[in-house]
């Protein structure tokens, strides 16, 4: 299996301008864009990712926090749920009442983007705390806002039921 050469490394041997455009060493080089492209894309899709767990997270913890929740059976965590989705409502009711101001738009394409990728995800399944363990809610209520620390916490799908 041959190395997998950076880009770094490609132009410390020799110089990008000097190669012709149809030889090994420039496909050699496109090979290593081309990898870095994919792993800075990959990359920030984790992150994303990552981001939405932890603020979901946070979310979960603060509800939890200032409601004393000890432990949740399924359809409290549904009516949770359904309360996170809905978090922005009053926002977006805002902006459509104070449509005189056509800049705010975008926020309010953005809010209800959010809205419906939440939804479509709650269908599928919703990846949140498990908060019907009292044991997880404990651990939940001493995470300190880490994303290192978040995989001592137990995570669970949970998916909306046809009413």
């Amino acid at each position: 299996m041959p190395k997998v050469l950076s880009l770094r490394k490609i132009q410390r041997k020799k110089k990008v301008d000097s190669t012709h455009p149809r030889s090994r060493k420039a496909r050699q080089i496109q090979r290593s864009i081309d990898r870095e492209d994919r792993l800075k894309k990959e990359r920030k899709i984790r992150e994303k990712r990552r981001d939405i767990q932890v603020s979901r997270s946070i979310y979960f913890k603060s509800v939890v926090e200032l409601e004393n929740i000890k432990k949740l059976s399924l359809e409290e965590l549904n009516k949770l749920i359904e309360r996170y989705i809905h978090r922005n409502d009053s926002k977006m009711e805002d902006s459509s009442s104070s449509d005189l101001h056509p800049r705010h738009s975008s926020k309010k394409e953005a809010l209800k983007q959010v809205f419906y990728n939440e939804q479509d995800e709650y269908k599928n399944g919703f990846y949140v705390p498990d908060l019907t363990d009292q044991e997880n809610v404990l651990a939940l209520k001493n995470w300190t806002g880490n994303y290192n620390d978040l995989h001592t916490l137990k995570f669970i799908l949970v998916k909306k039921k046809d009413p």
